[in-house]
């Protein structure tokens, strides 16, 4: 059982890695493992892990790489998510990951994905169409039916279908990582001098870069 102190430090290293070994050494370490990028935010990890892959959160690098050729592809002003995320991949920190989603968080991600397609055409790139009118009876429908594309494009990467009840199991896996998200949200809210912004920061990111299994096994130590 680890300390406190020592999953903060795990997690603090984590999330100052933009190359991102703990997936590359998971992916190492599964037969026929893959691991699929997930812009932020929205994207249906559930499906992901379903389909037995690993979900890792491309959050861009921060002020950890310096930005040499994603300027070349896209513009200087736009945001430094997208700008150093792009670094990643042109850099070859991403050369483990085998698709990439980008979901309508803002209109770079919504571009972004046709600039990524272009730059690494062997990499399969998902771009997640989202209802505009949730308040249409049609919504619900729409949505069910792009996740369906989604699943199915998974299950083509993966070489073997998903059954329901593993789909369910991965719902409740994340299911329970969000509850324990709402708690660790709740301690800072409640009692901030129990675990400061910058420790619950690095919980939030280094767990973007794990299995949801072993996520929620560390997040409900802490």
């Amino acid at each position: 059982r680890l300390s406190l102190s020592s999953i903060i430090e795990k997690c603090r290293r984590i999330s100052r890695d933009p190359s991102f070994h703990e997936a590359a050494q998971w992916k190492e370490e599964q037969r026929d493992g893959k691991v699929v990028g997930c812009f932020p935010v929205y994207t249906p990890a559930e499906i992901i892990h379903a389909c037995g892959m690993l979900p890792l959160g491309i959050i861009g690098a921060g002020n950890l790489i310096e930005i040499d050729q994603a300027d070349s592809r896209v513009q200087s002003f736009i945001c430094s998510i997208a700008r150093s995320t792009m670094e990643l991949g042109l850099s070859g920190r991403l050369q483990f990951v085998d698709a990439i989603y980008f979901t309508s968080i803002c209109d770079v991600s919504r571009n972004l994905s046709g600039v990524w397609r272009r730059n690494f055409p062997e990499m399969l790139v998902e771009y997640i169409h989202y209802p505009q009118n949730m308040m249409s009876r049609h919504a619900p429908d729409y949505y069910r039916s792009e996740l369906d594309r989604l699943k199915t494009n998974l299950e083509k990467l993966a070489g073997r279908g998903v059954p329901d009840d593993r789909l369910r199991e991965s719902i409740s896996l994340f299911n329970r990582y969000r509850a324990l998200m709402r708690e660790l949200y709740r301690v800072r809210r409640e009692k901030p001098w129990l675990i400061s912004a910058e420790e619950a920061y690095v919980l939030v990111r280094a767990t973007t870069s794990l299995p949801v299994e072993e996520s929620n096994a560390m997040l409900s130590e802490v």
